[in-house]
């Protein structure tokens, strides 16, 4: 009976061992999976604003933000008068993703989801000849377009 207390007590390395490697086998073993990151939504993830008809409103702001990891939220900001400082009014949240030449967001609660998809466009910049910019034009409405004002 001696023997076996003193074992108790002081338990041989190999016995430590195999415990330990037996209690992390069943979690050791498993690789952890990594989805891979799109990389059209790297590339065209920023804020953009939105222009309708090719302009924007003086006193309204519009603009989609667009993270990388394919969160996307629409910001408008609203300002009292011409000369006033912009206010955050409304932020809408929901999900976007993108493919070469397009982007698509969807926000809102499912029952009245807002849909939009855009296309890219390029277009020569009108104060240097040998510039080229990027358009995103809304395929159902032709005036809605995205201008890219800042890339994560």
């Amino acid at each position: 009976m001696p023997q076996l207390q003193s074992f108790i007590k002081k338990p041989s390395r190999l016995l430590i061992i195999l415990f330990a490697a037996a209690c992390s086998l069943p979690f050791g073993c498993k690789e952890e999976k990594k989805a891979e990151p799109n990389p059209w939504t790297l590339a065209y993830a920023g804020q953009y604003l939105i222009r309708e008809a090719g302009q924007t409103s003086r006193n309204v702001s519009q603009r989609y933000v667009l993270a990388a990891g394919g969160n996307a939220e629409l910001h408008r900001l609203e300002r009292p008068g011409r000369y006033g400082e912009y206010r955050l009014d409304t932020i809408v949240r929901g999900t976007w993703q993108a493919v070469e030449g397009r982007i698509d967001i969807a926000l809102g609660e499912d029952a009245d989801q807002l849909l939009e998809t855009f296309t890219q466009e390029l277009r020569p910049v009108p104060t240097d000849s040998l510039a080229i910019d990027t358009l995103w034009v809304n395929g159902e409405q032709p005036g809605r377009t995205l201008e890219l004002l800042i890339r994560f």
